[in-house]
């Protein structure tokens, strides 16, 4: 399990694969409240029930408001939100992990963390979910020489007082066991 790199761009579209309860997920650590005035671009933060990272900030004259800009880091939307300076707001952590796939049947992908456990996920109903399953299948078909590795990324959203972890299938690649 990694930390998502500041540095790095995070977009890969509506992808959501599922949603969980954030206590649910031992891949996130809940979100900490931060001052809205001590927010610097490069923060991660939920603005508009979001997780977005911060890309500017604009403070008015008297310093008592600030204005915060983010780019959600899946969708690539940017929200713009005006606060008081001393308001709170949340700050995380989103965190992208990679798993091998071990089985797909029924919409379900079963993958293998890390350390070893399964994991399931729903494949989702998208180009990326279509073509993961189709070259899991044409692999199967041929005798297996290939393995799948998924990268899902890891970021919290509010969803009125509950706190949900989503999860987004970023990316695929295919390896060969050689």
């Amino acid at each position: 399990m990694e930390s998502a790199d500041d540095d790095q761009t995070f977009y890969g579209g509506s992808l959501n694969i599922q949603s969980i309860a954030l206590r649910d997920c031992p891949e996130l650590v809940d979100p900490t409240p931060i001052e809205a005035g001590h927010c610097r671009p490069g923060v991660f933060l939920i603005i508009d029930d979001s997780p977005c990272k911060v890309t500017a900030l604009d403070f008015s004259e008297d310093r008592t408001d600030v204005t915060i800009v983010g780019c959600d880091v899946v969708t690539g939307h940017q929200y713009t939100k005006t606060v008081p300076a001393s308001s709170t707001q949340f700050e995380f952590t989103p965190v992208r992990v990679e798993y091998e796939v071990a089985d797909i049947t029924e919409g379900q992908l079963t993958a293998m963390t890390p350390d070893g456990r399964e994991k399931m996920f729903d494949v989702p109903p998208t180009e990326i979910g279509a073509a993961l399953k189709a070259d899991f299948d044409a692999n199967a078909a041929a005798g297996g020489d290939l393995f799948f590795v998924i990268t899902v990324l890891y970021a919290p959203r509010r969803q009125g007082a509950t706190w949900l972890a989503n999860l987004f299938l970023e990316s695929y690649i295919q390896k060969d066991y050689q």
